[in-house]
């Protein structure tokens, strides 16, 4: 029993390595021992955590109150679990047109896993802002989100059948969409 924790933990950071700095590899050789809800929960809790970042920068500027703060969490969830749901979709939709073959489960699971990078990065981000007293959802949070366009680019190129201009194009699309969601969002809370 033992073993096989260690096993696990030594997996889980493997693989948060490998999303990290080789989401090509990742995609190829790890992408199928995971679950579609792990990726859910994974792009869930970054989101989450971004806009909890979000919100404590804005409390700190007296934008927000505590109780709009628990509001902007949920938000997060919300937008984690739904919104990259939807741009999942979204993306599998597009990517038949193009030959893709990949059915609508691996691409939830291969974008929920792609925030991975956003998930390392806000935690730092509100370490950082809860030890040192800075704002850091710009620095930590959206970086965040961009180091998350490379798996991304990748899952895309996946699925449009290695097709790179497509995959650019719905890759800039997508995250701009993510991007300007949570712009979007972050005006409810001011």
């Amino acid at each position: 029993m033992q073993s096989r924790v260690e096993a696990l933990k030594k997996s889980g950071f493997k693989s948060i390595f490998m999303i990290m700095v080789n989401p090509g590899g990742f995609l190829k050789n790890h992408l199928k021992q995971f679950h579609w809800a792990v990726g859910l929960t994974i792009s869930a809790l970054a989101f989450m955590l971004f806009f909890l970042q979000t919100g404590l920068d804005m409390n700190r500027a007296g934008k927000l109150s505590t109780g709009g703060l628990l509001i902007f969490m949920a938000l997060g969830l919300l937008y984690g679990t739904g919104g990259i749901a939807l741009l999942s979709l979204l993306a599998n939709a597009i990517s038949k047109s193009y030959g893709g073959d990949k059915d609508y489960a691996w691409t939830v699971k291969a974008f929920g896993l792609g925030y991975t990078p956003t998930l390392v990065y806000v935690i730092l981000g509100i370490a950082f802002n809860l030890l040192a007293g800075w704002n850091t959802s710009i620095a930590f949070g959206v970086t965040g989100v961009l180091w998350a366009l490379n798996p991304m680019i990748h899952s895309i190129k996946e699925l449009t059948s290695g097709n790179l201009t497509v995959s650019l194009m719905l890759t800039t699309a997508l995250g701009s969409i993510t991007l300007l969601g949570w712009g979007l969002l972050s005006l409810f809370g001011s």
